[in-house]
């Protein structure tokens, strides 16, 4: 379905601006990583447990900015990418808002953005202490981490066709809550896709996030 239905040049639209957001915002953390990583016991083991939760901080904080970053930005063509896949999926043509409805989802979807951050790196902060924990703790925090990641990235994919359905607030987050496992998946697939194939990965995740999430929503919202 990727490109086809003339889907394609929502897709390339999309992928350009993630892989310059994703420039900004990981490639900065990347810098930082490679000039503290020679460096990283020096100072003993907890200056290094220091080290480690800061750099893990500033990653979870790069790619939580780089997600909400591509969903404010891109919102508008993303937006276009899930009505048009939801229109093939029920051959139904979905009625188009207004300039005022679009300004309004807008402003709803930076502040719905910034409180998801704000969200992860709240749940994130804690999760670092077990980084104290020699080894376990550093493998326990990081997959706890990846999850928390993974769910809130659904949770963003999944959002644009709930604001569509005007779903309020209380609700998104219900139906967030109530299908964790289908906002895990679509999340982690996200991820991977990100973080495991360079460069075509930021082009293509944030839209088969969107598709993958519209094709779920579409399911258990009809």
């Amino acid at each position: 379905m990727l490109f086809s239905h003339g889907l394609g040049k929502h897709i390339i639209k999309i992928g350009l601006i993630s892989l310059v957001v994703a420039f900004v915002c990981i490639g900065g953390i990347l810098w930082y990583l490679i000039s503290v990583l020679g460096h990283i016991f020096e100072g003993g083991i907890w200056n290094g447990v220091w080290e480690m939760s800061t750099v893990l901080f500033l990653a979870v904080l790069a790619f939580s900015l780089y997600k909400n970053l591509v969903l404010i930005i891109a919102g508008s063509t993303l937006g276009k990418l899930s009505e048009e896949v939801e229109e093939i999926l029920t051959g139904k043509e979905i009625e188009t808002i207004g300039f005022r409805d679009s300004m309004q989802d807008m402003v709803r979807g930076i502040w719905i953005g910034l409180r998801a951050t704000l969200r992860e790196l709240a749940i994130t902060l804690p999760l670092l202490l077990l980084n104290f924990i020699p080894v376990l703790g550093s493998i326990i925090a990081t997959v706890l981490i990846f999850m928390v990641q993974a769910y809130y990235a659904g949770t963003g994919n999944i959002d644009l066709l709930l604001e569509r359905k005007r779903y309020n607030i209380k609700d998104r987050v219900a139906f967030a809550r109530n299908h964790r496992g289908l906002m895990l998946g679509n999340g982690a697939a996200f991820l991977a896709i990100s973080l495991l194939i360079p460069v075509v990965g930021f082009i293509l995740a944030p839209s088969m996030g969107i598709i993958a999430a519209t094709r779920v929503g579409v399911k258990y919202t009809s």
